[in-house]
Parts: C-alpha cells; structure tokens; sequence
C-alpha cells in the first residue's frame, strides 16, 4: 500500500459521522442560484469618499456604480455590503498586500470569487480549495446554469450558459474588469475563455441516484458507513450511484460539510461509498436500452 493510500484510509477511519443530504441544509434550485448570483452582479451603489482608497481600490467618488466590488477574503451579502459603503467602509481590496498575498480585511464591503460562489449556492465560506470536497468534475459538455469552473488556489467562476457562438457566460467576481458602470474589480456577468487549469464542477445537492460516474484515479471505497471491510477501485473503473449523497462534517449544525460520499456499484463488482473529490460525472443518468 503507498503512503498516499494510508494517509487516505486513516481519514476514512477518523470520519466522525456521515449524515443524509436532508440534514444539512435546505434544498435549492439552479434559477435561484442565479438568481441569487446576477443580485450581486447588479446591485447599484454610490461611491462615496470614505468609500475609495487608492491603496486598496481605484473606485472614484461621486460614481454610481453596478456590481459588489471585489474584497479579498469577503463574504458579505448584498444586504451586509449596502449598509457597510453606507457607513463609511471601504468597498473592497484587490491591490494593498500584506505579504506575499492581499490583506484580508473584514472590515472592508465586498467579497472575492469564492465568496459568490459560497453565497450564490447559500452555504458556508468556501474556497477554490475546498469546492472539490462537495462537488464533482463532470465534463465541460455537461454544464448548467449554476456548475462552477475551478482552479485550486487561484479562481473560480459560476456558469450560465454557452450562447449562439459557443461563447461561455459566466457571474465571477474578478480584478481588472472593464464594463460600463462596474467597479473596477468587482462582481460581473461577462463571455470567458478557460484553460485547462479550470475544472468543470457540480454541487452536490445536483448529484442524483443513477448518474454514471468514473474514479479519477485508484482510491478506497468502503462497503458499509461502520463496516471494517474496505476496497481499493483501479483509476478509470466506470459504476453507477445507487443512492444519493451523504456528507461527512465535524459541525454539530452541518454548516460546513468536510466532504460528500455517494454509494456507487463499479461494473467490475465492486460497489461502496465513496468520495465525490476522486470521481468525476461521465453521463447525468444512466443509459437505457433504445426501443
């Protein structure tokens, strides 16, 4: 066994308790993800002098602008951002650094691409490192309104739609955006072009019993929540999810979920749970016999 697979099977070992996807939070749709995602990108705001730092941000005072502006580290809600730029707060950072990265500042109104993307599916603070625990990789081909578009420890975006042309559209809140009356860094709706450093991801709460799915590389699977029994899946091995996810949390409250398993049979005969981190989506439900 390698070193990674014992480092894998002591934190399955230590998984503090599985609960069913009902027990954590409310279920919600993909209109009201963007719904919830295009409230940030249109929200109008006067900037005013206490507002723009040049230090932090390049906002100019007097402006009336449309779109939260981009904060490193920043969770606020639309709400929350409104009453801090009405109080005085600087709205956003995207250019003071305390080290090697920006200075996060609470205090500050805004929030970065993580934020929206936690606050557009309405859960707890993630960030580009932690989505992959409760999503999974599906192929670009396969995006709907509300899938993400992830690259660990740099940037990620929520998706819309491909139009006409092919062209990706895209909620991200991002540095250096030029539109009309959008801050300078902020929350916009615009066409993207990705490379292959951005992975197509889905929430959870869109994984559904019969989705087709196919280990990214080997890993461990247990047959039973408290079984003793454990299996390693080769890399590349296809199965069927045979019922719908669970999570693993260390929060009494289930506000943040560490990481989502689902109950898969692989067509090679093994089946059991495993996590979503290391399977990605190959079809949204399993193929059926034509008539």
């Amino acid at each position: 066994m390698t070193s990674r697979n014992i480092s894998f099977a002591l934190i399955v070992s230590a998984c503090l308790f599985l609960l069913t996807v009902s027990g954590y939070a409310e279920d919600i749709t993909r209109d009201e993800i963007m719904a919830n995602a295009f409230s940030y990108s249109n929200v109008e705001w006067l900037c005013a002098k206490q507002n723009a730092r040049k230090d932090y941000n390049l906002l100019i005072p007097g402006k009336l602008y449309k779109g939260v502006p981009y904060n490193w580290g920043g969770f606020d809600s639309t709400n929350k951002f409104i009453n801090k730029v009405k109080k005085g707060a600087v709205a956003g950072n995207y250019k003071k650094k305390c080290g090697k990265k920006l200075c996060v500042r609470e205090d500050f109104a805004g929030l970065d691409c993580s934020g929206l993307v936690s606050r557009s599916w309405e859960i707890s603070r993630y960030t580009t490192k932690s989505f992959p625990g409760i999503s999974i990789r599906i192929p670009q081909e396969l995006l709907q309104p509300g899938d993400i578009l992830n690259s660990e420890n740099k940037h990620v975006m929520l998706f819309d739609k491909f139009d006409d042309d092919n062209q990706m559209w895209v909620y991200e809140s991002a540095v250096w955006v030029r539109k009309k009356n959008a801050p300078p860094a902020g929350v916009v709706y615009r066409t993207v072009d990705i490379g292959d450093e951005y992975v197509p991801r889905r929430y959870y709460k869109f994984i559904e019993k019969g989705d087709r799915v196919k280990t990214d590389k080997t890993i461990l699977a247990l047959r039973e929540l408290k079984g003793k029994k454990k299996l390693y899946v080769p890399a590349g091995t296809i199965g069927e999810i045979l019922q719908a996810p669970k999570i693993r949390s260390n929060d009494p409250k289930l506000h943040t979920p560490l990481d989502v398993w689902v109950y898969v049979k692989f067509e090679n005969g093994q089946e059991g749970w495993v996590t979503i981190r290391h399977l990605a989506l190959i079809n949204t439900k399993k193929e059926t016999a034509q008539n």
